[in-house]
């Protein structure tokens, strides 16, 4: 399986403030003030390409609740940001490592009623549920921050944290 991945770059300009905010934050976390936007502009992106009238999600304006969305209807989407971080929890909370297949049932279980329906249930590339595909993006993700282990280092089906994984914090 080829797996193809297009990326654009964005020049931003941000008002001083937001800057100092976003740098701060990225600081705090050990990653770089890119990767933090980029984060928070693919939520950002999912959320608006799948919003619907159901559906009013916003992300937080403050960095102190990066990757919380506000809601005022029922959750009816999970963002890239908070499969990440719940993928960290995981694999803290089991020593570090689990296998990918344990990964993948837990978080079905966690969000049964999203991932069982509609949207997350259709099939994507390679017959894969939606809802993998978006598990295995968020991991990947967190590999290209340094937060979980190449397979070669951890070995093909586990997934597991890097030091700095370890030391994520999760809001």
């Amino acid at each position: 399986m080829s797996v193809f991945c297009f990326m654009k770059t964005l020049k931003l300009v941000l008002a001083d403030s937001t800057y100092e905010q976003i740098t701060r934050y990225a600081d705090h976390e050990g990653i770089e003030a890119s990767q933090c936007c980029s984060i928070i502009l693919t939520d950002w992106a999912v959320t608006h390409t799948h919003a619907n009238s159901e559906t009013v999600r916003t992300i937080t304006t403050t960095l102190g609740g990066f990757g919380k969305v506000s809601r005022s209807k029922p959750k009816t989407r999970v963002g890239e940001p908070e499969l990440m971080n719940r993928i960290i929890a995981l694999l803290k909370k089991n020593g570090g490592a689990m296998a990918k297949t344990d990964v993948e049932e837990t978080l079905f279980e966690e969000y049964k009623d999203l991932f069982q329906n509609g949207h997350y249930a259709e099939c994507v590339g390679d017959d894969v549920p939606r809802w993998k595909k978006n598990v295995q993006f968020a991991r990947n993700t967190a590999r290209k921050l340094g937060l979980i282990k190449l397979p070669e280092e951890s070995g093909r089906g586990m997934w597991q944290l890097t030091e700095k994984g370890r030391q994520w914090k999760i809001e």
